[in-house]
């Protein structure tokens, strides 16, 4: 599948990557040189962006919060995807098939529920354990694999959950970055790892110590929202 394939009436585009990035590029101001199968696609009108596309492009160009999500399974599925949430609008970018991303414009306060779903985020038994300390290294060596690797059997962090690979044990982690109050940069990152037993999330870190903590699916949506700018 090739060029620019445009849902008008939702507000989707899907393309491959580099075309999102000629995209991206124009959004933040460069106008020229985007390829014509944007407007092939009707995307673009007399160099004017199709009703459903600007706003989406406002929230690239001007975001006041920036996300990044990823996941895997044991399985070797993934999720791997960023948004930009602007003042009036958002922009949500995915894998999907076929090597192409889908970027989807929706309303900032619906970007939270919309990761969750990216996620899995459900109703899950809560675990029957008590906080696990861990440490940091572990920690950032189970997160920071790639997106395509499911977490390896063995792992101190699934031990510390009390499952392993074969259980069906996956992870998930959102990130989110932008400006305080005094303007500073400020970012909040929630990792989560999904058992069959239930879901466990990662607490702590910086000077602290690093836990981790059986959590109901609400109070995992309720990490979630924390996440965002409040």
């Amino acid at each position: 599948m090739t060029g620019v394939h445009f849902d008008g009436e939702g507000g989707r585009l899907r393309l491959s990557p580099e075309l999102f990035e000629a995209f991206y590029d124009w959004a933040e101001g460069e106008r020229a040189g985007l390829p014509r199968a944007f407007a092939d696609a009707g995307v673009l009108a007399d160099g004017q962006p199709h009703p459903r596309v600007a706003p989406v492009a406002e929230a690239l160009a001007e975001p006041v919060c920036v996300l990044s999500v990823r996941g895997a399974a044991t399985d070797g599925s993934g999720v791997h995807g960023a948004g930009w949430l602007g003042a009036e609008a958002a922009a949500l970018l995915l894998d999907a098939p076929e090597d192409l991303v889908e970027l989807a414009g929706l309303a900032p306060m619906a970007v939270p529920a919309a990761v969750a779903r990216v996620v899995g985020l459900g109703p899950r038994p809560v675990p029957g354990a008590a906080p696990v300390p861990l440490l940091a290294d572990d920690v950032e060596d189970f997160f920071g694999a790639a997106s395509h690797d499911g977490p390896a059997d063995g792992h101190p962090v699934l031990a510390a959950a009390g499952v392993s690979a074969a259980d069906g044990a996956r992870w998930w982690e959102v990130a989110t970055r932008w400006p305080d109050a005094s303007g500073s940069p400020r970012t909040d990152t929630l990792r989560v790892v999904d058992t069959a037993d239930g879901l466990w999330a990662v607490t702590g870190g910086g000077t602290g110590p690093v836990t981790l903590a059986p959590v109901s699916a609400t109070a995992a949506w309720r990490l979630l929202l924390r996440t965002f700018p409040h």
